[in-house]
């Protein structure tokens, strides 16, 4: 709901999804048409497991996100 009303609001442009492979699928599968135009990368990864130290130096490999 969060993601459908900011893409409504225009709040953001674009959205890069982060979860575990077997779970984007299902993420994919349960957005909103008008939120899934704006993913605009995919990374296959699980980062639960991470704290938030480690996420940053992980998707910082990533570039601009």
């Amino acid at each position: 709901d969060t993601l459908d009303r900011g893409a409504l609001e225009h709040s953001y442009d674009s959205l890069t999804l982060v979860a575990e492979p077997r779970l984007l699928g299902i993420i994919r599968e349960l957005l909103p048409a008008r939120v899934r135009h704006l993913v605009s990368r995919e990374i296959p990864k699980d980062l639960s497991f991470e704290d938030t130290p480690q996420i940053t130096t992980r998707l910082g490999r990533y570039g601009n996100l």
